[in-house]
């Protein structure tokens, strides 16, 4: 859901290459493609928040048996309130952005 907002961001703005390139940028450094999260030290207790941390991390993680099986249902739960945010957040923009749609040219 929130690719589909970012992606529903065009409807705003003149160029949608830049949100969307930021956003993809953004999703990876988070997920853990490039570094693992956990290095990251004070900062992993403020990652696991995020909705990207399900995307590459937490599959690692538990591939490995890092996470012990409390925690596992307390990530999933907060996955799950990620789900309905963003959600509702691409019902927003593309409400809105329908508004203020207007198509010019060929």
């Amino acid at each position: 859901f929130l690719n589909y907002a970012v992606n529903l961001l065009s409807f705003w703005t003149w160029q949608a290459q830049g949100p969307h390139f930021l956003f993809a940028w953004t999703t990876e450094s988070l997920s853990g493609s490039y570094i693992p999260l956990s290095a990251l030290g004070s900062l992993f207790g403020i990652l696991k928040l995020l909705p990207f941390f399900s995307l590459i991390f937490l599959p690692a993680a538990l591939y490995l048996q890092v996470i012990t099986g409390d925690e596992i249902v307390y990530l999933l739960a907060i996955q799950c309130a990620w789900t309905v945010i963003s959600y509702l957040f691409a019902l927003f923009v593309y409400r809105n952005g329908v508004r203020r749609y207007s198509g010019e040219g060929v």
